[in-house]
């Protein structure tokens, strides 16, 4: 991970599981950045997985309550819009099924170049 002034750190995905396991970053603010490697839609949310274990490897979700701020984007498919993708999110990190953030906002993932 990298540190940056102000509230900023910037943790890649690539073994936040170990990160995780240390319990270091539960609770806080955090940006991670990595590849959407799958990603499910279901009927509480969309999944967006940063590796083919999400209880380590780290997961973006949107809860189904908080999808029309994306399709008031043109976000009409968060799954298959992010998935292959390399992006940014900032949120909270919690201990659900292994390392999450919940976004309720498009502006909350940003995709890298």
């Amino acid at each position: 991970f990298q540190a940056e002034d102000g509230i900023r750190d910037l943790v890649r995905s690539r073994g936040l599981g170990d990160v995780y396991k240390r319990q270091e970053y539960i609770g806080l603010s955090k940006t991670i950045m990595g590849t959407v490697i799958a990603s499910e839609t279901t009927d509480i949310g969309v999944f967006l997985n940063f590796g083919v274990d999400y209880t380590t490897d780290f997961t973006v979700f949107i809860q189904t309550s908080d999808l029309d701020a994306f399709y008031r984007e043109g976000i009409e498919d968060p799954a298959r819009h992010y998935r292959g993708r390399r992006v940014e999110v900032t949120g909270t990190v919690t201990d659900k099924n292994g390392p999450s953030i919940r976004i309720t906002s498009p502006c909350q993932i940003y995709i890298r170049p």
